[in-house]
């Protein structure tokens, strides 16, 4: 018997349907969204990578005009997120694990009150012991950047245990024989073992992150955002908010 044709799946061309609208530049991404009397987020970020949060002062930041609230953990409480293990504080509500953890956000009615309170924002810090490396975060010494991690929300049910309380997950996956492999080392002619090293990597993005949420009058939460897990966003901010997905 011939072996198919495969040609006539590419009689026709394939068409994307939103390609045309992203060559021409016309796409409308989550960034052109623009809401009648919207506000402006903005976040002060921890310029230290781990630390006891001693105190926040947000008095001058409110005074700045245009702006509606600025939120800390005293007012939103120790709420955290994330996709399985949700260890990632909304706002940093007893120390920040790294630079760039969020401590404060700002809502303002433009981007520039919004980014000018950020800046009067007072945050007194007490240094804490930091891991820069994997392998580190691993000695049974390490400082642990979760201490009751036991008490986080996984979404998978059950948490399994860990090696290491610096660990957010483990598993062990073995396959085969593994008495045929140990032998096959073993009878190796030569083993090679080595660490190897690459540079980071991330996918490039077309659009700028960003995001658009409003209330609708029953409460309904609307959301635009650059997400392509739409359910598990719809689940993590259910978690978060207390609003039923």
């Amino acid at each position: 018997m011939a072996a198919p044709s495969h040609a006539s799946n590419f009689a026709k061309p394939e068409i994307r349907v939103e390609g045309e609208l992203k060559v021409r530049g016309r796409a409308r991404y989550a960034a052109d969204v623009q809401m009648p009397g919207m506000l402006w987020a903005a976040y002060l970020k921890s310029p230290v990578p781990h630390a006891r949060i001693v105190s926040i002062d947000t008095s001058m930041a409110k005074a700045v005009q245009g702006v509606h609230a600025v939120l800390t953990h005293e007012d939103i409480g120790a709420r955290r997120h994330g996709k399985v293990l949700y260890d990632c504080p909304v706002l940093a509500y007893d120390r920040v694990r790294y630079v760039g953890d969020r401590v404060a956000a700002v809502a303002a009615e433009t981007i520039e009150a919004a980014e000018e309170a950020v800046n009067r924002v007072v945050v007194e810090y007490e240094d804490l012991p930091a891991v820069f490396d994997a392998e580190e975060a691993l000695r049974p010494d390490a400082p642990i950047l979760h201490p009751d991690a036991a008490d986080y929300f996984y979404a998978q049910g059950q948490r399994p245990p860990v090696p290491h309380p610096n660990l957010q997950g483990y598993r062990m996956v073995e396959k085969g024989d593994q008495a045929a492999l140990a032998k096959a080392f073993a009878e190796a002619h030569l083993v090679v073992e080595g660490v190897y090293t690459t540079g980071r990597q991330h996918q490039g993005y077309i659009e700028p992150h960003a995001c658009m949420v409003w209330i609708e009058d029953d409460g309904t939460v609307q959301v635009v955002s650059t997400n392509k897990a739409a359910f598990s966003l719809q689940q993590q901010l259910s978690r978060v908010t207390g609003v039923p997905a």
